[in-house]
C-alpha cells in the first residue's frame, strides 16, 4: 500500500485547522515508512503550527540528511529569507 493517501489526509486536516489530527496521521504514516521524505517535511510544518520549533528543526534535519535536494527545502529556505 502507498503512504500517499495518509499524506493527503494530513494535508487536508492541516488546511482545515486540525493540526493535532494531521500530526497523528503523519506519525502513523512515519511509523510504517520512517524515511518518507514528504511526510517528514509535512510533519515539520505541522510542528511549526503547533509551536514546536525544535521538533520541526529536527524533522527538517532528517529531511536534509535523507534528501538534501528535496525541492520543498529550497522553497522553505527562500520563503524564510527577509
Amino acid at each position: 500500500s502507498t503512504p500517499v493517501p495518509r499524506l493527503l489526509l494530513s494535508d487536508a486536516l492541516l488546511r482545515d485547522g486540525q493540526a493535532q489530527q494531521a500530526r497523528d496521521q503523519l506519525e502513523k504514516l512515519l511509523a510504517a515508512e520512517p524515511d518518507f521524505v514528504p511526510a517528514l517535511f509535512a510533519l515539520a510544518e505541522v510542528e511549526r503550527k503547533l509551536e514546536k520549533p525544535a521538533a520541526a528543526d529536527r524533522r527538517l534535519d532528517r529531511v536534509r540528511s535523507l534528501f538534501p535536494d528535496y525541492w520543498k527545502l529550497r522553497q522553505a529556505s527562500a520563503s524564510a529569507k527577509p
